[in-house]
C-alpha cells in the first residue's frame, strides 16, 4: 500500500521534523483542506522559537534525540544536552513536553538524585509511557543503564539502585545501542549489549513491579544463534497487543 493511501486514512496527520532541536509540525488538521500527497506541505512551529533562533535547546549542544506521545496525546522530547563550554564528560539530559500552549521543562536535575556518579555524561536517553501516563526515562552512563520514572510531580527510582551505583545492568560492561519498551507499570523491558568472554552478547531485563529480573540469564537469545567471537551489533524490542515480546538483533 502506498504511503499516501495510508496517510489518507487518518483524520489528522502530523509529521515531526527534528534537526538540532528545531521542531516543526506538519500536515492536516481541521483548519486545513483534505490531505493531498502531491501538494506542498505546510510547516509551522510548535511553540515560539521551536524552529527558529536557537530552537528548544537554546545555548548549548543538543544531540541524540528521543520522542514519545503520552496517553493524553501530549508530545514529549528528550535529548543529551551540554551547555556552552561544557566538557563532553559533563553532559546531562533535558526533557520538555508540549501542553498545547507552551513547552514545559521537566528535566531531571541532581536535586532529583538523577544519579550519584556524575563523572561521565548522561547519553542516549530513551523515553516511554505506561498506559496510566507514567513516563519512564532510561539513559546510558559509565557503561551502565539507569532508569527513572516521572509521576507528573517528581522523578522516582524504579526499584533499588535503578539510578545509583551500577543501575539495572549491574556490573555488566554495557554498549550502545540499547532498547526500552514500556507495556505497563509492571512490565518494562530493557535490552542491551554487553561484553562477555564469548564476545558482545544481548541481554533483556524486565521490571515486574517489585524487582528487575533477567529474562535470559545465559543470553540464550544470542548464544544459541551466534558463534563465539561474533559480536552482536544492535538490539531492539517491541511488544504486540497480545503481550508477545519480539527481539531484533544484528
Amino acid at each position: 500500500m502506498l504511503w499516501s493511501n495510508i496517510l489518507g486514512k487518518f483524520n489528522k496527520f502530523k509529521l515531526i521534523y527534528l534537526l538540532s532541536l528545531l521542531l516543526f509540525g506538519c500536515g492536516q488538521n481541521s483548519d486545513y483542506p483534505e490531505f493531498d500527497p502531491n501538494a506542498p506541505q505546510l510547516f509551522e512551529e510548535i511553540g515560539e522559537h521551536s524552529a527558529t533562533g536557537l530552537g528548544l535547546a537554546g545555548q548549548g549542544d543538543a544531540r541524540r534525540l528521543a520522542m514519545a506521545i503520552s496517553p493524553n496525546n501530549q508530545l514529549y522530547i528528550a535529548w543529551e544536552h551540554r551547555d556552552v563550554g561544557m566538557f563532553v564528560s559533563n553532559g546531562t539530559i533535558k526533557i520538555h513536553y508540549w501542553n498545547d500552549e507552551e513547552w514545559i521543562d521537566i528535566s531531571p536535575t541532581l536535586d532529583d538524585s538523577l544519579i550519584e556518579n556524575t563523572t561521565k555524561a548522561f547519553i542516549l536517553p530513551q523515553i516511554g509511557f505506561a498506559p496510566d501516563g507514567t513516563l519512564y526515562l532510561t539513559w546510558l552512563q559509565n557503561n551502565s543503564i539507569y532508569i527513572k520514572k516521572w509521576d507528573g510531580q517528581v522523578w522516582q527510582d524504579v526499584g533499588v539502585d535503578s539510578a545509583t551505583n551500577q543501575g539495572i545492568s549491574g556490573d555488566a560492561n554495557v554498549f550502545a545501542p540499547y532498547s526500552l519498551v514500556v507495556v505497563n507499570n509492571a512490565n518494562i523491558f530493557v535490552a542491551w549489549r554487553e561484553l562477555t568472554p564469548n564476545g558482545v552478547r544481548a541481554y533483556i531485563k524486565r521490571w515486574q513491579g517489585s524487582v528487575w529480573e533477567k529474562l535470559d540469564e545465559q543470553s540464550l537469545l544470542t548464544t544459541n544463534y551466534v558463534s563465539d567471537g561474533v559480536d552482536i551489533r544492535s538490539i531492539d524490542l517491541v511488544v504486540d497487543s497480545k503481550g508477545v515480546l519480539y527481539a531484533l538483533i544484528t
